[in-house]
C-alpha cells in the first residue's frame, strides 16, 4: 500500500503552512487598504459627486470606483499635473516673499550726478518806453554747458520760491537753468508780462544765451 503522505500536496503540516500564508496575505491586504483609505482621506484632489462618481479635481477626470481613481493617480498625466501645480505654487510663494523664480535682472545703477560749477556769467540791460513798460534783456554765458543741451527759463511767482521769506508779492522771478551750472533767478516787477514780446536765443558756438522780457507799467492808483 502506497504511503500517500509523500504525494504532492500531502506532506505533513502543509495545511497549516497554507493557512498561515493566507493570514499573512490577508493582513498585508488590510494594511494596504488602510493606507489607501488614509491617503484618499487626505487627498484634496478627490471629490465624490452627486452621482457617486469619484472626480479628480486636478485633472477633471471621473472614476466609478476608488480603485480606478487610485490607478489614475499613478498615471503620467496626473503626476505631470501635480508637478505643474507644485511649480506654480512655488512661484507664487516666491513672488509673495519679494523674490522671483529664475534669473534676476541686473539692477541699473543710477546715473552719476555731476558737480555744479557755479553761476554763469551774466549781464542785464533795462529800457523803459513812453508807456511805462519795462523791457529787460538778460545775457548769460555758459562756457561749459553740457553737450546737446540748451538753457531753459521759467517764470516763478514769489510764493513758489523758497529763498526769500516772507515772499514779497511785488515781485516775480525769471529763472534760468543749464547743466552743470547753478540755477539762477532774477527779480522783476510783478506786473503783467507781454507774452508776444518774449525773445529767446541760444548761440551754441558762442555759448551765449539771451532772453528778453517786457512787463507792463504798474497800474495807476
Amino acid at each position: 500500500m502506497a504511503d500517500r503522505d509523500y504525494l504532492i500536496g500531502g506532506r505533513h503540516g502543509a495545511g497549516e503552512y497554507n493557512s498561515q500564508l493566507d493570514r499573512i496575505q490577508r493582513t498585508n491586504r488590510l494594511s494596504k487598504l488602510k493606507l489607501v483609505e488614509k491617503d484618499l482621506t487626505d487627498d484634496q484632489n478627490l471629490f465624490k459627486n452627486q452621482y457617486g462618481l469619484y472626480e479628480c479635481r486636478l485633472c477633471c477626470t471621473h472614476h466609478r470606483t476608488e480603485a480606478s481613481y487610485i490607478a489614475h493617480t499613478y498615471g503620467k498625466a496626473h503626476q505631470r499635473n501635480v508637478e505643474r501645480r507644485r511649480v506654480t505654487l512655488a512661484r507664487k510663494e516666491a513672488m509673495m516673499g519679494g523674490s522671483r523664480v529664475g534669473p534676476q535682472p541686473k539692477p541699473i545703477a543710477p546715473a552719476a550726478k555731476k558737480a555744479k560749477i557755479g553761476d554763469p556769467a551774466y549781464s542785464i540791460f533795462k529800457t523803459q518806453n513812453s508807456t511805462g513798460s519795462l523791457t529787460i534783456l538778460f545775457e548769460l554765458t555758459y562756457e561749459q554747458i553740457r553737450k546737446s543741451t540748451s538753457p531753459k527759463y521759467r517764470i516763478m511767482s514769489a510764493y513758489e520760491q523758497t529763498v526769500e521769506s516772507p515772499p514779497d508779492p511785488r515781485y516775480q522771478y525769471v529763472v534760468f537753468a543749464a547743466q552743470p551750472y547753478n540755477t539762477v533767478a532774477f527779480k522783476i516787477p510783478n506786473n503783467p508780462i507781454l507774452e508776444d514780446q518774449i525773445i529767446e536765443d541760444w548761440k551754441p558756438r558762442d555759448h551765449l544765451y539771451t532772453f528778453q522780457i517786457t512787463v507792463t507799467a504798474p497800474p495807476k492808483v
